[in-house]
């Protein structure tokens, strides 16, 4: 499968697209409170595709101690949240 192809197991974030993008990770951190049993997970992430090289890119996820989640994934040249999801992370 190419990279960034669907591969039907992502949910849609539009009704007919998904976002899907190559990239290189500039800087990760994750950090874990041990009192509340919460982690985060933060990415900076630069694309390195052919349609949108060069574009800075923000991911945030934090994870509570029932699993619920929640992601955020914003531009980081204006702000601009592409995407926001609140939900229940799952085994596969």
């Amino acid at each position: 499968m190419p990279k960034g192809a669907s591969d039907n197991t992502t949910p849609h974030i539009y009704p007919r697209n998904g976002l899907f993008f190559e990239g290189d990770i500039g800087r990760w951190e994750l950090s874990g409170n041990s009192k509340n049993l919460t982690y985060s997970c933060r990415i900076e992430l630069t694309t390195s595709d052919n349609l949108n090289p060069g574009i800075d890119f923000e991911i945030i996820m934090n994870v509570n101690v029932d699993n619920s989640a929640t992601l955020e994934l914003r531009w980081r040249g204006g702000g601009m949240v592409y995407s926001n999801y609140t939900g229940y992370l799952r085994s596969l």
